[in-house]
């Protein structure tokens, strides 16, 4: 591992550009395709067949959903200290209920970049852009654009502990029924975490039966914010902003029990309309254990 960090092979010769690049080019495709029919009214003698070659939106379908989705991704390393990724995505929908039927459309195309050789701290630079598009047989229903650009750096403190600084803006054009709308939206969030691993055994009173503990505690504390800042039309403007931290603990006592806890705390300031302000708080425990 540490041969292979410096970009060295056996010998102990430095790995050229190409070599490296071919060494640790990897291409992965992902291809899915999805169909729920319900059918209803069909003539009599109607073959299976004849079934399969309805139109989408024949009279027979009275629910219907399509989708299909095709997924490259791939990466390469070309130098020890950096990695570039990249991805592309198509996505057709077509779902039909009720009478009304409609055809959307999306298509993504993205890349990555990671440095790694900082040390103990790692920095992802990420991109990617969204097209969509939807319609039904008299015309466009709605179309948009999404930019999204993120930073994030890492770094490991020692003794368990871990964390993270990010920032995520998206850039939006979107436009449904002649009102367009225009959004920026950025989302800073700080994240830290801390693992505790400790071996030990307590004793039981009376019946003197000694207990093998094996403790893992697992603590993650993540403060987030959103600035909303969104054009609706002509006259109408949304402003708000949201700020939230969440806490999760999980406590291994042995390998039977288990405990987990949850607690997540959001507070949303409307800078419109009056008196729109709220905070949610939401909490969740688990306790687990298994009897052998």
């Amino acid at each position: 591992l540490k041969r292979k960090k410096k970009g060295k092979d056996k010998s102990g010769k430095k790995k050229g550009i190409l070599r490296r690049t071919g060494e640790s080019f990897s291409f992965n495709t992902d291809l899915r395709y999805s169909m729920n029919d319900y059918l209803r009214r069909l003539k009599p003698g109607m073959g299976f067949a004849e079934i399969l070659k309805l139109e989408q939106e024949s009279e027979f379908r009275t629910r219907s959903t399509t989708s299909k989705r095709f997924s490259i991704r791939s990466n390469i390393d070309p130098f020890s200290w950096m990695s570039l990724g990249a991805n592309v995505s198509i996505t057709n929908r077509f779902t039909k209920s009720s009478g009304t039927a409609s055809d959307s459309d999306r298509s993504t195309i993205g890349g990555n970049m990671k440095f790694l050789g900082l040390g103990s701290a790692r920095l992802m630079l990420k991109y990617d852009m969204s097209k969509q598009d939807a319609g039904n047989r008299s015309g466009k229903i709605s179309s948009g654009t999404t930019h999204n650009q993120s930073v994030t750096v890492q770094k490991s403190w020692g003794s368990g502990v871990g964390s993270s600084l990010g920032m995520r803006i998206t850039f939006r054009d979107y436009e449904r029924g002649g009102i367009e709308t225009k959004s920026k939206i950025f989302a800073p969030n700080f994240n830290i975490d801390y693992d505790m691993h400790v071996d030990g055994s307590v004793r039981i009173p009376i019946i003197g039966k000694m207990i093998n503990l094996d403790h893992d505690l697992d603590v993650s504390n993540t403060f987030s914010a959103m600035v909303r800042r969104e054009e609706l039309g002509v006259n109408r403007d949304e402003k708000s902003e949201r700020y939230g931290t969440s806490l999760n603990v999980s406590y291994k006592l042995r390998e039977t029990i288990r405990s987990t806890f949850r607690l997540s705390v959001d507070y949303n300031h409307d800078r419109v309309e009056a008196g729109a302000d709220y905070i949610s708080i939401s909490g969740a425990l688990m306790i687990r254990g298994e009897f052998r």
